[in-house]
């Protein structure tokens, strides 16, 4: 019978030895529907996306949506407003554009969140308060979600002046990559025709081509 194994001391701190701090996140600053959604969607919509007037891009929205879960787009939309409040102090304009608010937009509520700093703590998601946000006491955040009878981690490391950021654990863990194509193809993927709704937006090309 598999087991759940739970996250250990030494094994989260050989995660942090192990990871090379920089981000894996590159995200468009311009366009805020498209940082929003970035990480979220799959790269031939992105091409597709990227070829659009700014009216192609609206119509592109909409189909986006219109072919997926409604349940999945509230969720998004709670994810999106949980984060723009949070992160607020890492990025004011755009606080979805930063590494803990990617995570959380496309894999939701860690199941455990540990900080790794003078004192241990856990707890089920983070808070909204001036305690959580106190690098005086938290060097690392590592975040675990449940894939397939297993956890897989994140950590993020603090960098002056505000910012949290993702160590490259992707490399430590290779059930990361396939947590988030479980997340983006599955949570977020098309319930209708994926072949019409292809050809939908591959029509936007035609009508609605960006110029310049």
């Amino acid at each position: 019978m598999n087991m759940i194994q739970k996250p250990t001391a030494w094994l989260l701190l050989l995660l942090v030895a192990a990871a090379a701090g920089c981000s894996v996140f590159v995200s468009p600053l311009r366009d805020e529907w498209y940082s929003q959604h970035y990480f979220i969607m799959r790269d031939w919509e992105k091409k597709i996306y990227n070829g659009l007037s700014a009216d192609g891009r609206l119509e592109f929205q909409r189909i986006f949506w219109d072919a997926r879960d409604p349940e999945s787009q509230l969720a998004f939309g709670d994810r999106l407003e949980y984060v723009s409040t949070v992160y607020q102090t890492e990025n004011k304009s755009q606080p979805w554009n930063t590494d803990r608010a990617r995570v959380y937009l496309l894999n939701g509520i860690p199941f455990e969140i540990l900080y790794r700093g003078s004192e241990t703590q856990a707890k089920s998601m983070p808070r909204l308060d001036t305690e959580y946000e106190d690098i005086q006491t938290r060097q690392d955040e590592v975040w675990s979600y449940l894939y397939r009878n297993r956890f897989v981690y994140y950590i993020f490391r603090f960098s002056p002046p505000s910012q949290w950021r993702l160590l490259q654990t992707v490399y430590t863990d290779t059930f990361i990559g396939q947590l988030e194509n479980s997340n983006r193809d599955v949570f977020f993927g098309v319930v209708t025709d994926e072949e019409q709704y292809r050809v939908d937006l591959e029509n936007l090309i035609g009508k609605f081509e960006k110029t310049s």
